[in-house]
């Protein structure tokens, strides 16, 4: 792409990037957001020139900057005995390093959906709000306790699961970029970063769908990337197309807002085919290799739903933010609504919910929705809801901004305690659900001491709020790093790079439609990031980055 065009492109999202930043700097010193319209004006003319001035002082210290950057560290020799190519021993480092944190959490995390979860393990009645495959994995877990008359094993033995799964998952990568040629250096600070980033052990110890989502999203995004690099074009089926297959059935059925991102994965596939002629057939086995795996995963959905009966759950997550702009709006402006208006805002959000309208968290508004009026009025709620974005678009935008502020500022705080002050409710929750007694299960750490330490450790959120340090531990800035890699593959015509990292952007939008920020959400494309960095590095990738 042309350096003006690119320049352009590249001017335009760091006006964007401040603008937001501007926007959620307001929400975040007032509530109600209501800025008067000169100063939005004067935000946006200062944005632009801002967007335009780091595009031009990029550009300028790019050269310079890539000297600097430049990793001289050479790649392993294929036979050269090391850590990175032994599977076993990877794994062994990276599941060791978990074992202190879980005899400090012992039996492991019961934090918020999990009672959910469980509470269906035991009645045996399934709804798939939450994906019930993942449900069926931990009652497998949850009867071995029941038969050994020890719940809390159950439970513990579920964790350490999860721990040997999300460790196979990182040493996997790890040796398969090794395989491609990465470098030393990168080896050895992916290796470093999974053994003592916090935030894996965290999603280890919790008994949630994040750990096992992840540890199949991750790799196949990986495996799909050296698929992409693979210097023949061919359509031959190899052990990586079957794994590839494989790996798309969990991501898929672990996580229902995955299946979207795939979607959008396949059409990016679908298009390359259509503009590629070297590479037409590699591009051809990848989209093949996924289509057979999303049919085969929604195959099991439907004929496991059968079996187990699993009623269809609530879709109203996927209204959160809709509702949460309908809400903001009727809470600041209920009397310049018509009746018409209230009447219908009232029908999709039922006992006047939108009174305690929350900007950081959709869920005192979401549980009152009424979905049923929204399928059964659609036409009637369309016309108040763009009748409203016309009259109110501010609302709207503070609306998106508030919700989302946690992945999209910088500086956002909103995200970090937006359950509470309570301890065990900061950005890394520890707090067991309440039912969990109730079922027989109770919390009993090893290290009572170093238990409660942690806990106030992650309840004031320290790691979010350390100078530099902090940059480690937000999601905000994993949001832009995504972004800002979409768009230099974009223009510096990176298609393979580009399908790579299409896929967790994909993921990323359907988070920015979710209801709240959690480092649980985004986790998956968190830990990805590295990887993702080590595969554009990797030897292979620079020998035919440009097919």
């Amino acid at each position: 792409m042309k350096k003006k065009t690119a320049s352009i492109l590249f001017s335009i999202l760091n006006t964007v990037f401040f603008a937001i930043q501007f926007a959620c700097l307001n929400l975040q010193l007032n509530k109600k957001g209501t800025l008067h319209p000169g100063i939005v004006v004067l935000g946006l003319l200062v944005s632009v020139a801002l967007g335009i001035g780091c595009t031009k002082l990029a550009y300028l210290l790019y050269p310079r900057i890539k000297k600097v950057c430049v990793l001289k560290s050479v790649p392993y020799a294929k036979n050269e005995k090391t850590v990175f190519n032994s599977f076993p021993l990877l794994w062994l480092i990276l599941f060791a390093v978990q074992i202190p944190m879980f005899l400090v959490f012992y039996p492991g995390i019961c934090a918020y959906d999990a009672y959910v979860q469980i509470g269906q393990c035991i009645d045996g009645a399934y709804v798939d709000h939450h994906p019930f495959l993942h449900t069926l994995v931990i009652k497998v877990f949850w009867e071995i306790g029941r038969k050994l008359g020890n719940l809390n094993l159950g439970v513990a033995l579920f964790v350490l699961f999860q721990m040997a799964v999300l460790s196979a998952s990182f040493a996997t990568c790890i040796g398969m970029l090794r395989k491609a040629g990465a470098s030393r250096r990168i080896l050895r600070v992916l290796l470093i970063s999974f053994a003592l980033y916090p935030y894996n052990v965290f999603i280890s110890l919790s008994v949630a769908k994040a750990a096992l989502f992840t540890a199949a999203f991750v790799p196949f995004t990986i495996l799909t990337g050296l698929e992409l690099y693979d210097k023949e074009n061919h359509f031959r089926i190899t052990g990586r197309t079957i794994a590839s297959v494989l790996l798309v059935i969990p991501v898929v059925a672990f996580r229902t807002n995955a299946r979207y991102a795939v979607l959008v994965f396949i059409l990016g596939l679908f298009i390359a085919i259509l503009f590629s002629k070297k590479q037409r057939k590699t591009l051809s086995r990848v989209l093949v290799s996924t289509l057979a795996g999303f049919a085969a995963s929604m195959l099991i959905l439907s004929i496991g739903s059968k079996a187990f009966k699993v009623v269809q759950g609530d879709r109203r997550e996927m209204l959160s933010i809709p509702v949460q702009q309908l809400a903001r709006t009727a809470y600041y402006h209920e009397n310049e609504l018509s009746d018409y208006e209230l009447l219908h805002i009232n029908s999709v959000i039922l006992n006047e919910a939108w009174r305690d309208y929350d900007p950081s968290i959709s869920d005192p508004v979401k549980r009152n929705v009424n979905t049923y009026h929204v399928l059964h009025s659609l036409k009637d709620v369309a016309k108040v809801y763009l009748r409203l974005l016309v009259r109110y678009p501010q609302e709207f935008v503070n609306a998106f901004l508030a919700e989302n502020s946690g992945y999209l500022y910088l500086a956002d705080r909103s995200s970090l305690s937006i359950y509470g002050d309570k301890e065990g409710l900061g950005f890394v929750q520890t707090r067991w659900a309440p039912d969990m007694e109730g079922y027989g299960v109770t919390e009993t750490p090893l290290f009572p001491g170093i238990n409660s330490l942690i806990k106030r450790i992650l309840s004031n959120n320290i790691l979010q709020r350390i100078p530099i340090i902090s940059i480690f531990f937000m999601p905000g800035i994993v949001t832009w790093i995504y972004l800002y890699a979409l768009l230099w593959f974009i223009t510096s015509r990176n298609r393979n790079m580009f399908l790579i990292i299409l896929l967790p952007v994909a993921y990323l939008c359907t988070l920015l439609l979710g209801p709240t920020v959690q480092m649980r959400y985004i986790y998956p494309i968190w830990s990805l990031l590295p990887l993702c960095m080590a595969l554009y590095k990797t030897k292979r990738n620079e020998e035919i980055r440009n097919v």
